[in-house]
């Protein structure tokens, strides 16, 4: 249980996989200009990524390290995330409707996004325990989500005043929000 929550709270706050490793930043930049986008694209990170990594680990423990293929690693896990998207897709399709029609324009955002795949292979470098496992695939889509919406809200905020001098507007006033966001989560560093 210790395990769990240390890596929830790591991967939520201090090793958030948006400011840390910059996974899935072009979505971010692109998307996060409209609100229904913004909560579609969490939820549909949050959706994808929690299997994605718990599938991953599972692959990666029971198939790939006891048969000693770790050089097809990468083609098997982006196979596998692929397969996955499309049952999900199909099973929401399915299941729940409302749901899939809310978030079916983000699923090829997603499809062997830098988010997803650098997450497992981050899962798979960090050679976590099965508690630790979980708590990161629960963490990392929560944690995107969250500073996801936060760094809308902010750019949304700062683009409604519209006091941005032209040489920050774009892309360089949405890399330092990002920035600043990064610096002011780098306060729960002693938190893990």
């Amino acid at each position: 249980m210790d395990n769990f929550m240390m890596a929830l709270i790591a991967s939520i706050f201090t090793s958030n996989v948006l400011l840390t490793q910059f996974l899935g930043i072009c979505p971010v930049l692109g998307v996060s200009k409209s609100w229904n986008r913004v909560y579609g694209l969490s939820l549909t990170a949050v959706i994808v990524m929690v299997p994605s990594l718990i599938l991953a680990y599972s692959f990666e423990t029971l198939v790939i390290l006891p048969l000693e293929i770790t050089y097809l690693s990468f083609l098997i896990h982006g196979v596998m995330v692929v397969v996955l998207m499309n049952l999900l897709e199909n099973l929401l399709r399915t299941f729940a409707k409302k749901l899939f029609v809310f978030v079916q324009p983000f699923f090829p955002l997603l499809y062997l996004n830098s988010l997803v795949i650098g997450a497992i292979l981050a899962l798979i470098q960090n050679e976590l325990s099965f508690g630790a496992m979980l708590g990161y695939a629960l963490g990392a889509p929560i944690g995107f989500a969250m500073i996801f919406i936060a760094f809308s809200a902010i750019r949304e905020r700062i683009l409604l005043h519209n006091r941005v001098p032209r040489s920050f507007q774009g892309s360089a006033i949405a890399l330092l929000i990002l920035a600043f966001i990064a610096m002011a989560m780098m306060a729960f560093t002693g938190l893990v």
